[in-house]
């Protein structure tokens, strides 16, 4: 039983996709209508692509088969990917698909303020993992830095440094690649493709080098309003949109306004979402169903926002 395999509840009608596992004896099943419900290993079972020849119905591939017609070998070059995560974070990763050693560091600038992520040595043809980025990293007064030496195998720097500041926006995810090697989708920016900047490389070497903790400290918090409120109505015309960005549109700023109440230290935050077709209810819910800073929600009151708003209180 792995993650992506299709399963059937045993005491129960409900089938989905295996998509997490909670200790050996919880399994995470994503049913159709977008609801993550856990159940005990021993009440699923794996359904049988055979089945569709028996009862005449189609089954969904399995992750693996799905994987295995996907080639996902880069071509050779220094890359900077980034791994969509359901609560809308990315994971970064360094990606070296050369023969040399790379020196590089990682960091993430919020208006005025840069925090050290990552740094390190990547060796020939293997990644490093630079952390977890939360969803404020698509906001306009967010950048992620990159600085980057190669140095190949005669002990000489190959190129000058690779000096680079990504202004990043959700449309950088809409372009996957398959990558074998961290056996996941990522969107990638091809570090190869930046025009280098002239640094020291040898001083940049020792500091990069140098033993230090990052970060230092935790980023505080401000105040603000205890309860905020988050109205995700739009007009596509007025907005220049077209139907398939309405919803990511609407998931973009649910993210936003998620973030601005952490940031202000808010107790709760409404979101009043609509009915609808309940696809953007149904996702919202879904994000914050994984979402550590939640305590737990819950419908918002009817009488004060009606029947398509939910309330989220926060630990």
């Amino acid at each position: 039983m792995h993650i992506g395999d299709r399963v059937r509840l045993l005491k129960g009608t409900e089938e989905g996709i295996i998509v997490g596992f909670k200790g050996k004896e919880i399994v995470e099943i994503e049913i159709e209508d977008g609801f993550v419900i856990p159940a005990l290993r021993k009440e699923v079972v794996v359904v049988d692509k055979r089945e569709s020849k028996a009862f005449d119905r189609e089954v969904e591939p399995m992750e693996d088969e799905i994987k295995a017609e996907r080639k996902g070998y880069l071509a050779e070059g220094v890359y900077f990917g980034l791994a969509q995560n359901d609560d809308g974070s990315v994971t970064g990763y360094i990606i070296n698909q050369t023969p040399d050693i790379l020196l590089y560091s990682v960091r993430e600038r919020i208006k005025k303020n840069t925090t050290g992520r990552a740094y390190g040595i990547c060796r020939p043809f293997t990644y490093e993992e630079t952390g977890i980025f939360s969803s404020s990293v698509f906001h306009q007064a967010s950048m992620i830095i990159l600085q980057v030496i190669i140095h190949n195998k005669e002990a000489k720097f190959a190129n000058e440094p690779y000096y680079l500041e990504l202004n990043l926006t959700r449309d950088i995810l809409k372009k996957q690649t398959w990558v074998e090697m961290i056996k996941s989708e990522l969107a990638l920016i091809n570090i190869g493709e930046y025009q280098t900047v002239k640094l020291d490389p040898k001083e940049l070497k020792e500091k990069m080098l140098e033993p230090h903790d990052l970060p230092a400290k935790p980023e505080s918090k401000q105040t603000g309003p205890k309860e905020q409120t988050i109205d995700l109505h739009i007009d596509p015309e007025k907005d220049g949109l077209n139907p398939e960005e309405v919803l990511e549109h609407q998931l973009d700023e649910f993210e936003k306004a998620y973030d601005r109440a952490l940031l202000m230290n808010a107790e709760k935050l409404t979101i009043i979402h609509g009915v609808g077709s309940g696809k953007l209810r149904v996702e919202i819910h879904r994000r914050l169903s994984r979402k550590s800073e939640v305590k737990y929600y819950e419908d918002a009151a009817k009488e004060k926002f009606g029947y398509g708003a939910t309330t989220v209180y926060f630990r």
